[in-house]
């Protein structure tokens, strides 16, 4: 009886539910684009989004710079150097491309350096396609707009008989620049130009954008600046820091329109006169409804105005990039540096931060927009056709080789199974296992995956200076992304019925295995020899960022990192119950950075983590700590708690609110948690949709546990959609409650799946693998054992070794965590001479042999001592 009346008691919300609130009608109503401008505290840093103007996926962005600031603008910082075309919410300088200043201050000896302070109060505003600011010591006011490839700005000049001044620096990107020219034109009315950038975090990638400018009116006067000296009068500037200046009559009211291209001054012009007729009202309403359908996609009802404001302002974001790479006539610049033309009605895409987006971003733009999303696969696959290989971190038309993985891969693969078919699939699929076989080289000395074939010899990347990046070593982390990456070839053979290649790579997708140190059970670096280094898994190293041997964290936080084997990393870790509690201790901090043993949900490696509990069978802490993260963010400058990173954040919490997670980089499985609206439709291609009712989600006290869930109209205890709702849409329903219900969703088949196919049974290390034995005698090592599948309840071990040496075979039971601790015994022949020896220990469990390496030294003397 007391059990029925507390499951009563859960399931009933606090307070009684007055009926679902309206599916909201104009989603554009709820962004505001200064959100997520800040600063996201010690660790995070800038946060790097952007709040100007722009479209959907557009070449363009027009948006404020703030002196200091790599992204471009740090909403708490007063100091503008005026407006930019380009932009991009990364960890590097980048973009920043054609910076424009309205100032009524006097030229002075130094315009290059040149900032005002801009007003960061009610009167800046950003909103879907337009942003507005105004500079309180010089009284002008600023207005932005944009279409794809323009950017429409009116500046309002105050009446006060001070002279109205336009600078345009095109040597002003945010990562400098290696060459500039601008020229401003005969007809008074027009400044054209280009600008050579690049340089993205250190590497050697190139790009140049042109532009083409046009005033609503004519200047009175102008000049042009080299960086070193200011001539007045000069229609021309050829400088890394050039630049120049036009002057209007006091009191103007100036519309400038300005247009780019990748491929030259005249595709700029082009575009101006393809995309730049209508004025700035018409510019800034067509840019408004093209938001309002693209946000449409994804109709939610919910009664808290924040989470709403958050929510939205988070699909916006996820909808910014990548970007529109092709003029208006189709052309654009390829990887090879030679003009190509887009197939009709297809558009090339650049900017993939695939280390962030492959996660959550590809998945969701695939789901909601298949058409774009197939074009961005297309544009990736004709980025290899003209480079020969896939880029990493793809920057303009570079490969910038940025971050770790080759993680272009699962972000294809993510687009396809999540909508994206209408691309080269078979082209695409070549280039990756050319990759994952041979490396992938292309242009200029990058290769996609350096260090191949070591990798494909011992089945791990070692921790050598050949996984290094930037001076920095991250062969741990490498070995776990490429098991990723693997796996999603794996599927992405098997779904165009390449049996052969499926089966390869789903082997290769358990390569993590070799570096799960049962010593200390973590992934750890590990040797050419096959030697992990002694001491435990986790070192704490303040005076880097993260720890040796990982990309961006430390042991703790890249243990979790296996998204598509989460069965076969709870037997690792000593089962269910056990990967749990280390979860609930990792989980106690939310954002810690990249040198704790905790969370770092700022940054991308930790996305999946609070979902892993629907595998361990409490999916309640799911719930609870999915909320907490969801925390994290909110309609504030400073309201998210990483870099965005290309909407890798903004996407994270765009699926963290609806109550889905695409937890399986690959598939198209949707991992469940209570969401924060009481109903969602999410509109799918020929009139489908998947819709979501959650009554009682988003009241005062709102109700984060599950206590039942529906799958068009039948009750599931499953703790993911089944797959086939991305395709055909569905009801799903969820029951939800005040307290935690530890009975729904906790049985082993109610866990999203697990791909463990090919696994080994076992792993093994001796951690002291030296041993000192006089000829005549014996000594013992003990070598660490962990199963690493369910089933096998004992094991065997036989050694070998050179000639009169020898390791007594040893055969055991595994405990209850699945380890083992066997001693094993080695003995010297008398007639052995002194040197070094070594003997291979080989256990065996099932079908599965694994061999560890231990140096014996034959030394009589120092047996002696």
């Amino acid at each position: 009886m007391t059990a029925v009346f507390m499951a009563f008691i859960a399931a009933a919300p606090p307070h009684a539910y007055d009926g679902e609130p309206q599916l909201v009608a104009n989603p554009v109503d709820h962004v505001d684009t200064l959100i997520g401008t800040g600063t996201g505290g010690e660790t995070v840093g800038e946060i790097d989004n952007f709040p100007g103007a722009t479209v959907p996926l557009g070449m363009v962005q027009y948006s404020p710079d703030t002196v200091g600031n790599y992204a471009g603008y740090n909403y708490d910082n007063p100091r503008s150097t005026g407006f930019s075309m380009t932009h991009a919410s990364v960890g590097c300088a980048a973009f920043g491309d054609i910076s424009m200043l309205p100032t009524t201050s006097p030229i002075g000896t130094q315009p290059w350096n040149a900032w005002e302070r801009i007003a960061h109060d009610d009167t800046e505003q950003g909103a879907p396609g337009y942003y507005s600011v105004r500079f309180p010591d010089t009284g002008v006011t600023a207005e932005l707009t944009a279409t794809t490839r323009t950017g429409v700005g009116r500046f309002r000049y105050p009446r006060n008989g001070r002279p109205a001044l336009f600078h345009v620096r095109s040597g002003g990107s945010l990562a400098g620049n290696s060459r500039a020219t601008m020229q401003i034109g005969e007809d008074n009315t027009t400044i054209t130009g280009w600008a050579t950038s690049g340089g993205f975090c250190g590497k050697n990638n190139t790009y140049t954008v042109y532009f083409a400018m046009k005033f609503s009116r004519p200047f009175t006067s102008y000049g042009s600046w080299d960086g070193y000296f200011v001539y007045p009068g000069a229609r021309s500037a050829a400088s890394p820091y050039g630049g120049g200046y036009v002057e209007f009559p006091a009191g103007s009211t100036v519309e400038v329109r300005t247009a780019i291209s990748y491929v030259g001054v005249d595709g700029a012009r082009a575009n101006l006169a393809a995309e730049g007729g209508a004025g700035f009202d018409a510019v800034r309403a067509a840019a408004l409804s093209q938001w309002n359908a693209a946000l449409s996609s994804v109709t939610v009802a919910g009664r808290n105005l924040g989470n709403l404001a958050t929510f939205y302002t988070s699909l916006y974001r996820s909808l910014l990039n990548p970007n529109t790479f092709n003029d208006a006539d189709g052309r654009y610049i390829g990887f090879d540096g030679v003009i190509h033309t887009v197939d009709s009605g297809r558009t090339q895409y650049a900017n993939f931060s695939d280390w962030d987006t492959y996660r959550s971003l590809a998945a969701l733009q695939a789901l909601l927009f298949p058409k774009q999303a197939s074009d961005m696969a297309q544009s990736l696959v004709n980025d290899a056709e003209q480079s020969g290989s896939f880029p990493r971190w793809a920057f303009a038309n570079s490969a910038t080789g940025e971050m770790s993985g080759d993680n272009v891969v699962p972000l294809i693969v993510n687009l396809y199974v999540y909508g994206a078919k209408d691309f080269d699939v078979h082209t695409a699929l070549r280039y990756m296992v050319d990759g994952a076989r041979k490396g992938g080289v292309g242009l200029g000395g990058y290769v996609e995956r350096p260090g191949i074939a070591t990798y494909q010899a011992l089945g791990y990347a070692p921790h050598t200076l050949e996984f290094g990046n930037n001076g920095w070593i991250a062969d741990a982390s490498i070995t776990l992304e490429w098991s990723v990456d693997d796996f999603a070839i794996s599927r992405f053979a098997e779904s165009l019925g390449d049996a052969a290649t499926a089966a390869e790579f789903q082997n290769r997708a358990q390569y993590w295995q070799n570096l799960f140190n049962p010593s200390t059970h973590y992934i750890s670096p590990r040797s050419t020899m096959g030697l992990f280094s002694t001491g435990p898994g986790f070192v704490d190293t303040p005076s880097t960022f993260g720890q040796d041997g990982f990309e961006e964290g430390n042991a703790e936080q890249y243990v979790w990192w296996v998204p598509h084997n989460v069965a076969g990393l709870a037997t690792a870790l000593g089962g269910r119950a056990a990967a749990a509690g280390r979860l609930d201790r990792f989980t106690k901090n939310l954002n810690a950075g990249p040198n704790e043993p905790y969370l770092w949900a700022g940054n991308e490696p930790g996305f999946g983590v609070p979902w892993l509990y629907n595998y361990l069978g409490q999916p309640w802490k799911t719930q609870l700590t999915v909320d907490r993260v969801r925390g994290l963010f909110g309609p504030v400058p400073d309201g998210e708690p990483g870099n965005d990173d290309l909407g890798a954040m903004s996407s994270w919490y765009v699926w963290a609110a609806l109550g889905l997670y695409p937890s399986t980089p690959g598939t198209s499985n949707l991992t469940v948690t209570a969401p924060l609206f009481d109903r969602v439709v999410i509109a799918l291609p020929a009139g489908k949709s998947i819709r979501i009712s959650a009554p009682g989600a988003s009241g005062p006290h709102h109700l984060k546990y599950i206590g039942g869930l529906s799958v068009d109209g039948q009750a599931t205890d499953h703790t993911a959609l089944p797959e086939s709702i991305i395709g055909a849409g569905g009801d799903v329903t969820f029951s939800l409650a005040a307290y935690p219900d530890e009975v729904w969703g906790t049985a082993e088949s109610s866990a999203p799946p697990s791909y463990g196919a090919r696994s080994s049974a076992v792993t093994v290390n001796v951690s002291r693998p030296i041993v000192t034995i006089a000829p005549g005698s014996s000594g013992t090592v003990t070598l660490d054992a962990q199963r690493m599948i369910d089933g096998p309840g004992g094991y065997t071990i036989t050694g070998t070794s050179d000639s009169g040496i020898r390791a007594t075979p040893a055969t055991g039971h595994f405990g209850p965590d699945g380890s083992a601790a066997v001693d094993v015994s080695i003995s010297v022949a008398p007639s052995v001479p002194e040197e070094y020896y070594l003997v291979y220990l080989d256990p065996t469990v099932g079908e599965s042999v694994r061999r560890s390496v231990v140096l014996v030294v034959a030394l009589a003397k120092a047996a002696e001592s």
